[in-house]
């Protein structure tokens, strides 16, 4: 999960209007690709992002906002 979460905040990143949101976001998805090579340094496998949920969770955020996409992805984790 630690690199598709990456993956999805830095679409939604990518997307957001507001510098500060950006930013934010930006810095949470470094958090996860950090949190996903640690993973990787486990389990000796490349940690790749689910292409699913990447492409769900950017259209959630496109269409009902991004605060209601990572809410939703959190409540997964």
């Amino acid at each position: 999960n630690e690199a598709t979460e990456s993956e999805v905040y830095r679409r939604i990143a990518a997307s957001t209007k507001d510098a500060d949101n950006r930013d934010t976001l930006l810095c949470i998805a470094d958090e996860e690709a950090k949190h996903a090579a640690i993973w990787q340094g486990y389990t000796g496998e490349k940690m790749r992002p689910e292409r699913g949920k990447v492409l769900r969770y950017s259209l959630i955020a496109r269409v009902f906002g991004f605060t209601f996409a990572v809410k939703l992805m959190e409540r997964g984790e």
